[in-house]
């Protein structure tokens, strides 16, 4: 599965670089510039959070699934 991480091409998701095979194993991402989950970020701001930065996060979390789900299907067949 790491294998087909490293190509993604979708902009709503955050690239795998890599993959560290030493003691402990670990995955390399692109950096995100706050580095946090979305719902800590929430938790953590959401007083200063505005409605079109929710429609907006919603709208790459559904094009992020959208993605997954046919790269699932393509798998698959």
């Amino acid at each position: 599965m790491a294998d087909s991480c490293v190509g993604w091409q979708c902009e709503s998701l955050v690239s795998l670089r890599g993959i560290v095979l030493g003691n402990p194993q670990a995955l390399v991402f692109e950096w995100v510039g706050e580095g946090l989950p979305l719902d800590t970020y929430l938790q953590n701001n959401h007083l200063h959070v505005e409605l079109v930065e929710l429609i907006e996060a919603a709208s790459h979390i559904a094009k992020a699934v959208w993605f997954l789900v046919k790269l699932l299907n393509k798998r698959a067949n």
